[in-house]
């Protein structure tokens, strides 16, 4: 056999072997996934979040959420992965109120891993009859849980809440410009309400001191608030309403005030 015609020969075997491998490869993928190989078994969930990704539980008040969720993904189970528009699934996933967002993965042979991202909740809405809703932070109501499963935030009364959406809204944004942490902040804060003719109002934790917020220009006047609270803990008085709804000053009434 000439050179030129063992050079063909060669250059045959490396093209056959270059797909015929992978025809021997995809042959064997369709013949295991047409035998159920590749059907969904299982289903996980992880909640993906700063403020819940460091516990190993899901928060008590997302429960029945990812229960519903886990329930509702239950036909899923035996479809095979290669089927499946994770796409669209995620996209369906990220339209429940309590999801801000989400996204679905195969996890090879068998299995779907759905990560979710939860609705952050900055407020708890008290309703006439005592329920609470949490407050996602565009505004929306999520279905009332018990208080054993409620965040630990502050919860907003007032009917005028649940008719106004704006004023949610206001609210939401009131809360979000107050500090996470300190002698004045989010932590401190026990109920946050609203007058019409005052503005917002909140009453603390401890010291039990009713402050008088107003509208408009919130992280100044929590700076001042803050202060003040820090003065009354040093001299061991106790105020009954602290009046941060002055131009640039804050009025204190002491308990022993009239």
């Amino acid at each position: 056999m000439s050179k030129a015609k063992k050079r063909k020969w060669a250059y045959l075997r490396i093209m056959l072997a270059s797909v015929g491998v992978p025809l021997l490869a995809g042959g064997g993928i369709f013949s295991l996934n047409q035998g159920g190989f590749f059907n969904v078994d299982k289903i996980e969930t992880e909640i993906v979040n700063s403020d819940y990704s460091n516990s190993e539980k899901t928060p008590l008040h997302l429960v029945a959420g990812v229960k519903a969720l886990e329930e509702k993904m239950g036909h899923l189970r035996g479809a095979s992965l290669w089927s499946l528009d994770l796409e669209k699934l995620s996209d369906e996933v990220s339209q429940l109120k309590w999801v801000e967002s989400s996204h679905l993965v195969r996890v090879w042979p068998s299995a779907l891993r759905l990560k979710i991202s939860p609705q952050k909740i900055l407020l708890l809405y008290k309703g006439e009859r005592g329920e609470l809703c949490p407050l996602t932070a565009n505004g929306e109501f999520l279905d009332p849980i018990p208080a054993s499963e409620a965040p630990d935030v502050t919860v907003l009364t007032g009917e005028s809440f649940a008719k106004k959406k704006k004023l949610r809204e206001e609210a939401l944004e009131v809360i979000k410009k107050i500090p996470k942490v300190g002698s004045f902040s989010r932590q401190t804060i026990a109920e946050l309400s609203y007058d019409p003719r005052e503005g917002f109002w909140m009453n603390l934790i401890q010291p039990r001191v009713h402050i008088k917020m107003g509208e408009g220009d919130i992280p100044m006047k929590s700076l001042r608030i803050s202060q003040v609270v820090d003065y009354l803990e040093n001299q061991q008085l106790e105020a009954r309403v602290i009046d941060a709804n002055l131009p640039q000053k804050v009025l204190v009434r002491l308990r022993k005030d009239p």
